[in-house]
């Protein structure tokens, strides 16, 4: 006779054990929903297998259903519903809602966080833009539960993809446009920006202000850290309430250093807003935080970021930081990190380290060390936002400052430039890489010129002076003007490389247009009396560069005559062309000053350009506004009136500089000079 011991029968409890994941649905579903879930967030947290089960029993479509339950509930629990229940029934109620919502968030997180089938069901059944509704609710567990469960699922790249194309980003409704990206939490920034819709951040301030426990703070300061960069309406209503600067100043005296960082980051973003009304406070007392966190190896990758925003536009701020022992051996580290990220960021901490003035730039270059060599390599590094932000430190690390430019030359960094101006690269891309240019030769000497015009093709400006992107164009008109400024072997060597691409002078020269066209007639006959050979390749550099030129300040006269306070003043006058045509036109003007500069031959090719003269002399009025500083400088008009021009400028204009340059030049143009002087090759 068999006895129990042999095939001892299952027990009841153990059935339930094997078969758990449908059962605990089954539970769910008909029965003590918020056991259910807290028996599946046991059984989920930290185990793979256990996920894998109980999503190929769908368990994420299940938990999503009773989440979007409490949702509607919580959104339909008027005074109406009230009246139903009695008081008491009605608050067990609301509780149950409420924790039935922290634990679904839990469990979705958890079945989303390193499992890929998970996050795809996640996302393909629409949990992410209900975890965002959880951060609008006025419970702060809520709050806290969401954002802890979006975090998790949002840190794989999968969830940012979603949410940037997907149908449905916010409850079922199209994103209206792209996220803008931080560099260091994308994913978590992007479900924050849809949060706006959602009342976050009315809930993460409460959360920040009125949570009792330290990790409820916590998740709200880094919500908040990542939400307001994006969102000014954010920041508004966080300055509307004095007691979050309170809390986030008692923050960076946290003793967890990411808590400092995270306070240090919101003090940042908070302080350059327009309403803040004590941002130097502010960021005094976030200053020495940040330089103690670059000590700290588990904050340091994600400092410069924070440190970048915080100095921007201030001189005192960037002075201290680069003062610090330690500030520039941890940035030139950072610039080398492995995390592109962190590249970027460091890159962006050394442009606004070296924006203000020339002694930091030196400091920059002194107690940074490898800092040029290891910024150049960046310049082809595989990320184009690394890429970008080393071409926009060097922008100003190279200006007016020989011992950075000739760092950056020998590090090969001309070439790099250069190939980065391409047309094939991004608009920002190519807007930096000639903005660096142009500042590399500001008051360059020969040598620095000499390899610029080696490395940058006649041809290759050409194209950069009718590139698509306005603030393009007007780097590349700096090029062309600071090239040309200075003593007349430095003019003669800009005319010389102009020559050298006869094929691409004429191209400048179509590309200037009809009217353009008509003006270098008397001058094709000037030029072939002047010989042939290098003598005809120089003079048609000199029309073709000056056809450009002459292009760029029509423009800019058409642009003042449509702008506000004319009286043509009509649709046109608020066209986003018309700053770009008044920039472009300025730097216009003063390379056809420097060029003035440039001997007999220049100024007679620019007085045999009647259209251009013209336009030279409407600028010589108070008018031109901006426009008639640098053509003050265009003084060799005399014949065309300019004399009278300058006498009412001198006494009329509102800038008294602009009066003073006129009278300057009145004394020159009496005095019978003819040449211009050092002054006018002056920024």
């Amino acid at each position: 006779m068999s006895t129990a011991s042999t095939n001892p029968p299952v027990a009841p409890q153990l059935a339930t054990m094997v078969a758990k994941p449908k059962d605990l649905l089954r539970e769910l579903r008909e029965g003590n929903a918020l056991k259910a879930l807290k028996t599946i967030k046991n059984q989920v947290i930290g185990s793979k297998s256990k996920k894998s089960a109980f999503i190929s029993a769908g368990a994420v479509e299940e938990v999503l259903g009773v989440l979007r339950s409490c949702l509607a509930s919580a959104a339909t629990t008027t005074a109406s519903a009230a009246t139903a229940l009695h008081p008491q029934e009605h608050d067990l109620q609301q509780d149950q809602q409420l924790l039935l919502q922290q634990q679904a968030a839990v469990v979705l997180g958890s079945l989303a966080y390193g499992h890929p089938a998970g996050l795809r069901q996640l996302i393909s059944h629409g949990g992410l833009p209900q975890l965002v509704a959880m951060l609008g609710a006025a419970d702060q567990a809520v709050v806290q539960a969401g954002l802890r469960a979006l975090k998790l699922a949002t840190e794989q790249q999968e969830a940012l993809l979603q949410l940037q194309g997907g149908p449905a980003a916010v409850a079922g409704e199209q994103q209206r446009e792209q996220v803008q990206l931080r560099l260091d939490e994308p994913a978590m920034a992007a479900v924050l920006m849809l949060a706006v819709k959602a009342g976050a951040p009315a809930g993460l301030i409460k959360l920040l202000l009125e949570g009792e426990r330290p990790d409820a703070q916590a998740a709200a300061l880094e919500g908040l850290a990542l939400l307001l960069p994006h969102d000014p309406a954010a920041c508004g209503l966080a300055l509307s309430r004095p007691a979050v600067y309170g809390r986030l100043t008692a923050l960076l005296r946290d003793t967890e250093p990411g808590v400092r960082l995270l306070a240090a980051g919101c003090i940042a973003t908070l302080s350059r807003d327009p309403a803040c009304e004590q941002p130097e406070a502010m960021q005094r007392a976030a200053l020495p935080v940040l330089l103690r966190l670059l000590a700290n190896p588990s904050t340091r990758p994600h400092v410069p970021a924070v440190l970048a925003r915080l100095i921007e536009g201030s001189e005192p701020l960037q002075k201290a930081a680069a003062d610090a022992d330690t500030v520039l051996r941890h940035i030139v580290r950072s610039l080398e990190d492995p995390c592109d990220g962190v590249r970027a960021a460091a890159a962006l901490c050394v442009r606004a380290l070296s924006r203000c003035v020339r002694t930091l730039r030196s400091s920059l270059l002194d107690g940074g060390g490898e800092l040029a060599p290891v910024l150049v390599a960046l310049l082809d590094d595989a990320n184009v936002d690394v890429r970008s932000s080393a071409a926009a430190a060097m922008c100003n690390l190279v200006l007016d400052f020989s011992a950075a430019k000739s760092a950056v030359l020998a590090a090969g960094g001309l070439r790099r430039l250069v190939a980065l101006t391409g047309a094939e690269q991004p608009p920002a891309l190519r807007h930096h890489a000639a903005w660096a240019l142009g500042n590399m030769l500001y008051r360059a000497d020969a040598a620095v010129r000499t390899q610029l015009v080696q490395a940058l093709p006649w041809s290759r400006l050409v194209g950069l002076l009718s590139d698509p992107e306005p603030g393009v164009v007007e780097q590349a008109l700096v090029i062309l003007r600071n090239l040309c400024m200075g003593d007349r072997q430095h003019i003669a060597a800009a005319m010389e490389w102009a020559a050298a691409s006869p094929a691409a002078a004429e191209a400048a020269a179509d590309a200037a247009g009809a009217d353009a066209g008509k003006g270098t007639e008397d001058a094709g006959a000037s030029a072939a009396g002047s010989g042939s050979g290098g003598g005809g390749e120089r003079s048609g550099a000199q029309q073709g560069l000056l056809a450009v030129l002459q292009d760029r300040i029509e423009a800019a006269a058409a642009a003042v005559k449509t702008g506000p306070g004319s009286s043509t003043n009509f649709a046109a006058s608020s066209s986003p062309q018309q700053p770009a045509a008044i920039a472009q036109g300025t730097h216009a003007l003063y390379a056809v000053a420097n060029l003035l500069t440039g001997g007999a031959a220049l100024k007679d090719a620019v007085m045999s350009r009647r259209q251009l003269l013209a336009a030279l002399v409407a600028h010589l009025k108070p008018a031109a506004g901006d426009l008639a500083l640098p053509a003050v400088w265009c003084r060799a008009l005399q014949e065309l009136g300019a004399l009278e021009a300058l006498e009412a400028l001198s006494h009329s204009h509102s800038s008294r500089d602009v009066q003073e340059r006129a009278r300057t030049a009145l004394e020159q143009l009496r005095r019978g000079l003819g040449q211009g002087s050092a002054d006018a090759d002056a920024e």
